[in-house]
């Protein structure tokens, strides 16, 4: 249906979205993924996904509200991308390791390969104009095969990219253009091979940029132009003359990341790693290819997905996102929140703490800033401090700001003169802070809970420490005399802290995903739990925490917020999660993200 649109979001499966009114997408079906769903075209009603190590399935969705498997094929290596021969007959799959399978769907209930193109990369997309197929082959480039006998495919050429072929969208002539959308959430009709207009083919190259491929002679493709402002070009559609990009931006990492995937090694989040270093933003970047051959950048919608904090004050929202910046929202109609400001800061934007009219960000590289915000919709810089590593946490008292900055400890600024006038190096990685009866207690990952005395800003002192090796240490909640920790892969850690200089381990409870951020309510405990969700426990005996519940969120849930029986969840990759507790429902929100150029 014109009005449905179908969205692969890999481990989370495949979701139906009403797309009738843009502006208020209403979820309608959901497919669950046995491995993780890459990409999906759709064509008459039946849906045809790739599922990494499962091959391909498809799928009947003529009731989007009730899809039924109707058939399935095996695939070698890992199914990552597939498009669709012009009649609809033909599935060629991407086979991530094994070249790119030829697979008759002509019957979708008894689907079956029929032919292979190996190739010397790893194919990773396809796309199909006319008789050809197109493949993006990585690091080997792009290959052009002639599938007019899909029985025997035939190779034409190989046209070796700057970066690697990751995506490919193609057209054949401006205004009348065909294509991917966003990564996972495409279907690639075909264009006839009736034409007078020259056929072309954009190839997201990741660190390359845009490649702009002529195909006039299918045996000898040729660039005519790129487009290398991206970042990362991580994914790529045309349409109607527009070229739409999907730019992951990318981090680079402390140290060398070892053993990761080519994704991973693009998005080296604070929680799986090191604090990242800014290299580019993520968002859609739109570029006009009405002329022929030729590429120019237009603008960029930043991304809002890398949300890291939420902080509830009265019926507004404070949203650190990351590179895009300071998000407000209006949140008194809590199902119907809604942006009234934004502001893009010079760094990245970790956590941020509300004073009055004032708030304090921690603004990764940009160090500490400070903001008036007592005209939200306006938010106003007022001043803003450097710090020697990566401002990730902030807490004020007593006329000083303390400042998790990273890898360089504790920084400590006083307010009125704007200077760093001492700094305490902690032995991990300063996450966050917290202050209380003139203790920071400072979560220090890998360096464990580190409580210093505040006593003389110019000269902090530790007092205490416990979890160094034990635990990483992202989030701490301080409940009289008791600290609750989120540990990371070691779980929620309870703390006794009624002698602050000796604080003793009381409990421990290993739970499903990594601990990141806390709420604590009334004998419960709310955990942003990464790549698990967020978990819900039963404090009332700390003794004996126990996990009693717990719910799926898109992207790395790391902070929480909690209103009104409403859990709002900041996730990396995400964006902002809604958690009805009641009613155990999750939706994200979808707001109308502005700030963009």
């Amino acid at each position: 249906a014109d009005d449905v649109a179908w969205v692969a979001v890999g481990t989370a499966g495949a979701v139906a979205f009403d797309i009738a009114v843009p502006s208020e997408p209403r979820r309608l079906g959901h497919i669950e993924a046995e491995w993780a769903f890459g990409d999906i075209a759709v064509r008459d009603d039946v849906a045809f996904l790739v599922d990494g190590a499962r091959g391909l399935r498809i799928v009947d969705v003529s009731d989007p509200s009730a899809p039924l498997l109707v058939g399935r094929t095996d695939t070698p290596g890992d199914a990552i991308g597939v498009a669709l021969s012009a009649d609809g007959r033909t599935a060629f799959v991407a086979d991530w390791g094994t070249g790119v399978r030829v697979i008759d769907v002509s019957d979708p209930v008894a689907s079956r390969e029929i032919a292979d193109v190996p190739t010397e990369g790893d194919a990773v997309d396809v796309a199909v104009l006319g008789n050809l197929l197109l493949i993006a082959d990585h690091a080997a480039g792009l290959r052009v095969v002639d599938v007019s006998d899909p029985n025997s495919p035939v190779e034409l050429a190989i046209l070796a990219v700057a970066g690697k072929a990751e995506r490919i969208a193609v057209d054949f002539g401006p205004g009348d253009s065909v294509g991917g959308a966003v990564e996972g959430s495409r279907d690639r009709p075909s264009v006839g091979a009736a034409s007078s207009a020259e056929p072309y083919a954009w190839i997201a190259a990741q660190a390359g940029g845009v490649r702009v491929i002529d195909l006039s002679e299918p045996s000898a493709p040729r660039e005519t132009d790129s487009l290398t402002s991206t970042t990362v070009a991580w994914d790529i559609a045309a349409h109607a003359g527009r070229i739409y990009v999907a730019d992951v931006g990318a981090y680079a990492p402390a140290a060398p990341a070892i053993g990761l995937s080519s994704w991973e090694s693009t998005h080296i989040w604070g929680v799986e790693g090191a604090a990242p270093l800014a290299e580019g933003y993520s968002g859609l970047r739109i570029a006009d290819a009405s002329t022929p051959g030729r590429i120019n950048a237009l603008g960029v919608y930043l991304s809002p997905s890398f949300i890291e904090d939420v902080v509830d004050v009265g019926d507004l929202m404070y949203l650190a996102d990351g590179y895009a910046g300071i998000v407000i929202v209006d949140a008194s109609d809590a199902e119907r929140p809604s942006i009234i400001g934004t502001l893009e800061t010079d760094g990245a934007a970790h956590a941020i703490v509300v004073d009055g009219d004032e708030a304090f960000v921690a603004d990764g590289p940009g160090g500490l800033l400070v903001l008036d915000v007592s005209e939200p919709a306006s938010p106003v810089p007022l001043w803003s401090v450097d710090t020697p590593g990566e401002a990730l946490g902030v807490a004020v008292h007593a006329g000083h700001f303390y400042v998790a900055d990273g890898e360089t400890g504790l920084q400590v600024i006083n307010r009125d003169r704007r200077v760093v006038v001492s700094e305490f190096d902690t032995p991990g990685y300063a996450w966050d802070v917290q202050i209380r009866n003139g203790l920071a207690w400072i979560s220090d990952r890998w360096g464990g809970l580190r409580i210093v005395s505040l006593e003389d800003p110019k000269t902090p002192r530790e007092v205490g420490a416990v979890l160094e090796g034990g635990a990483v240490v992202f989030d701490v909640v301080l409940d009289e005399e008791i600290a609750w920790v989120a540990g990371g892969p070691a779980g929620v850690r309870v703390l006794d802290i009624s002698e602050p200089a000796e604080p003793k381990p009381l409990s421990s409870l290993m739970i499903e995903g990594t601990a990141v951020g806390l709420v604590i309510d009334e004998g419960v405990a709310y955990v942003a739990a990464g790549r698990g969700g967020v978990r819900v426990l039963d404090i009332s005996d700390p003794s004996t925490p126990r996990e009693v519940d717990g719910w799926s969120v898109d992207g790395v849930a790391e902070r929480l917020s909690l209103r009104d029986g409403v859990i709002y969840a900041a996730t990396e990759d995400g964006g902002l999660q809604l958690v009805r507790v009641a009613a155990r429902d999750v939706r994200p929100l979808i707001l109308p993200w502005s700030g963009n150029r």
